[in-house]
């Protein structure tokens, strides 16, 4: 907590914005006292009368105190409330002196707020009045009048409100940016814990910040400090949860000013190069926080054109390292997969599914990872895994939904009703048909792309019935421009016994939801042994098919012949089954 300390030490003696960015890049690496210690020592000095009270607030002794008693642990708080009373004792017996009445009216601003014994009292009040107890000591600092006129008119603390927020955030005096770097710098100090957090909320503080950001008034040292204090709003475990149950809708609009600076000015971002990974994490947040709502709930959603523009702006800042590029690949997969990815220009979507797979490959394979995830996201699958899962299932969910009308109830019980590949293959071709709908183009892009990531994901791929359901779809469906139309032509039973022995992919349950960590399972869908291993046969086999299409090979196809099975490990998995029976 004594960092907060030497926070407000700084923003006395030195408003430059140059020293203000220096201060935040270095503060964790002061050497800085244990401050039950300090506590102590002040406890000390005050009972003994080593010391006089102005000259122990001047030495920022009455700061620690007050900063102490906003600290989750119990003791320290008592040694900061022992400090704070025993500092009033002392402050009683001064003869009015230059500062006194000032301090007194501090103490009892403070103590009027305080309900409880022992009370910890909100981190951003902590460092207020902790600043305060500094500047009240110089009459020519800027904000000496301001406060002064605060404790006089106020009868204490509201414990539920940020100080002078709006009084200097908006200030209007001719130190106007002076004020308004103040109270960005106490947010940005003043937020600790899960509790700090729901105040700012709770304000709208964090909409004021935005509005404020994505204004002409607003300078870059504003912006930095605007996305410091909202990434770590909404980063806290217990201020997610309380987002999602009551603040969804507040914090969409705060992510889609975000998103619209961020693919709106990327001039502005390459100068601003920490900007943007704050930006990708609060849009990634938001979007974690709307998958985890109840379905009739609102969410936050990116179209695939949003999509595509923030794959856009990521490749135009450039070489920002592996940090953005990751960032932004989860912002996408952590989006609901989009329906509409057959309406995308396939040059669009090459391009996107192009630096999609590149981006995956390489994160993949760096053993130095930037950043340190939670154990939810240690135990995640890979990001080649994720992205098959994705595509996979917006061509699913694509071929489901050609319109809004297709998600009627009639629609919803056919596809609960559905249990084989054959039947939901059925159920898509009869939707097409009621449409009138044909092949967009994009099916070669989309189908390319599945099948390479299933070879590069081999054994460790987890949805391989529904990537050779996606893969049949694109490939095998009589609206399809490839050579797999052709091949159902000629080879409409064989592709039919196939369908049939493997399951209708999960993404057709409408109980389905898209998962950034891992695949969604259906719990009813159990299988025995010789029923997973039949279905393994027919993935197998179809995927020597897709391989022959997407190659325009001859289309005298065989089915996977007894080297084939054994190279793909198939049969090394049946012995391994049956040697455990």
């Amino acid at each position: 907590m004594i960092e907060l300390f030497l926070m407000g030490t700084l923003c006395l003696n030195d408003n430059s914005e140059d020293m203000l960015e220096k201060h935040f890049r270095n503060v964790e690496k002061s050497q800085i006292y244990d401050p039950v210690f300090i506590l102590r020592f002040s406890i000390h000095c005050l009972s003994m009368g080593y010391i006089e009270p102005l000259e122990f607030a001047s030495l920022g002794l009455l700061a620690v105190a007050f900063v102490s008693i906003s600290s989750p642990d119990n003791e320290m708080r008592k040694l900061g409330y022992e400090v704070l009373g025993r500092f009033k004792t002392a402050l009683e017996k001064c003869q009015r002196r230059k500062g006194v009445m000032r301090l007194r009216l501090l103490l009892t601003y403070l103590q009027n707020g305080i309900e409880e014994p022992w009370q910890r009292i909100p981190s951003i009040t902590a460092v207020f009045v902790a600043e305060a107890s500094l500047l009240l000591l110089d009459p020519s600092h800027d904000h000496y009048s301001t406060i002064s006129k605060l404790l006089m008119r106020s009868p204490g603390v509201n414990m539920k409100s940020v100080p002078l927020f709006h009084s200097f955030f908006w200030s209007s005096s001719v130190n106007f940016k002076t004020d308004r770097l103040w109270t960005l710098r106490l947010l940005y100090a003043g937020l600790k814990l899960e509790d700090d957090a729901q105040i700012y909320m709770r304000n709208s503080i964090i909409e004021t910040l935005m509005s404020f950001y994505a204004s002409s008034l607003s300078d870059n040292v504003s912006k930095e400090l605007i996305l410091q204090v909202v990434s770590d709003v909404i980063s806290s475990r217990n201020t997610i949860e309380w987002l999602q149950k009551y603040a969804l809708e507040q914090l969409s609009e705060l992510s889609s000013q975000l998103y619209e600076l961020f693919v709106g000015d990327i001039a502005l971002m390459k100068e601003n190069g920490p900007l943007v990974s704050s930006i990708l994490q609060i849009l990634t947040s938001t979007l974690k926080i709307s998958q985890k709502r109840k379905i009739f709930q609102p969410h936050f959603t990116l179209s695939f054109e949003g999509l595509f523009h923030i794959y856009q702006a990521v490749d135009g800042y450039g070489n920002t390292g592996d940090s953005v590029a990751e960032y932004g690949l989860r912002t996408v997969l952590m989006s609901n997969p989009p329906v509409a990815i057959f309406h995308m220009d396939p040059e669009k979507l090459f391009k996107f599914v192009m630096s999609a797979i590149s981006t995956a490959l390489r994160l993949d394979c760096t053993c130095d990872r930037f950043t340190i995830f939670s154990e939810e996201e240690q135990s995640e699958d890979s990001l080649m895994s994720k992205l098959l899962r994705w595509l996979t299932a917006s061509v699913i969910l694509g071929r489901l939904s050609w319109k809004p009308k297709d998600l009627d109830s009639n629609h919803i019980s056919e596809r609960s009703n559905l249990k084989t590949l054959q039947s939901f293959f059925e159920h898509v071709e009869k939707r097409c048909m009621e449409n009138n709908k044909s092949g967009f183009g994009c099916e070669e892009i989309l189908a390319t792309a599945i099948f390479y990531l299933h070879q590069r994901l081999g054994r460790n791929c987890s949805v391989v019935p529904s990537a050779v359901s996606a893969l049949c779809l694109l490939l095998f469906s009589d609206d399809s421009h490839l050579a797999g139309s052709d091949f159902l032509l000629c080879h409409e039973h064989l592709l039919a016994s196939l369908w049939t022995r493997i399951r209708c992919p999960a993404e057709a349950n409408p109980a389905w939801r898209w998962s950034f960590y891992q695949p969604w399972k259906d719990l009813t869908a159990d299988l025995t042994d010789s029923e997973r291993m039949d279905e393994v046969h027919a993935c197998q086999s179809l995927l020597v098919i897709i391989a022959n299409v997407l190659g325009k090979n001859s289309l005298d196809f065989q089915v996977l012949s007894h080297q084939d099975l054994e190279k793909c490990g198939v049969f090394k998995w049946e012995r391994s089954v049956l040697e455990t029976e």
